[in-house]
């Protein structure tokens, strides 16, 4: 693992690899868990990802949906570039009660 490519994770996440995969896995390539605590809630999410699409995000030679293309949710790539987890999303623009301020749009 490059230690220089670790840096550019936002400060406080963490790059661990991901040991626990099945046959199938291992033949599509090695894996990652990011980690790191919401900057919004403090609570700690975690992420997995394929080492290589990380790699190929951190270097900066690729924007983040280009790069990320495999089981990685819009929410994922959010905190890996924010450092905002889902649930600081919902904390910040809450989806239950905004319909009556802006019309039926929102659900």
């Amino acid at each position: 693992m490059n230690l220089s490519k670790m840096s550019n994770l936002r400060a406080g996440q963490t790059r661990i690899p991901f040991w626990d995969l099945d046959k199938a896995q291992r033949r599509r390539g090695k894996r990652d868990v990011v980690r790191g605590n919401c900057v919004i809630t403090n609570k700690p999410h975690t992420i997995t990802v394929y080492s290589d699409e990380l790699d190929k995000w951190l270097t900066g030679n690729c924007l983040i949906q280009d790069a990320l293309i495999t089981d990685v949710s819009a929410d994922d790539r959010e905190f890996l570039m924010t450092g905002i987890s889902p649930e600081g999303w919902e904390t910040i623009f809450p989806k239950t009660g905004m319909s009556s301020l802006v019309g039926d749009e929102i659900k």
